[in-house]
């Protein structure tokens, strides 16, 4: 059985270092706990922003 969740940061710079080493922590943690396996994926959302004239 697979489960997918999105989360989906709004700030165009990403999220920051620590922050990204506190979610690998966490996720490490769930493995041991659960036995599960953990996938963090980054995508980048393409916006197109209408003309300025």
């Amino acid at each position: 059985m697979k489960y997918y969740k999105n989360v989906i940061v709004n700030n165009y710079k990403g999220i920051h270092t620590r922050v990204a080493a506190i979610v690998a922590y966490k996720a490490t943690k769930i493995n041991k706990a659960y036995s599960v396996d953990l996938f963090i994926q980054k995508k980048i959302l393409t916006i197109k922003f209408p003309l300025q004239a």
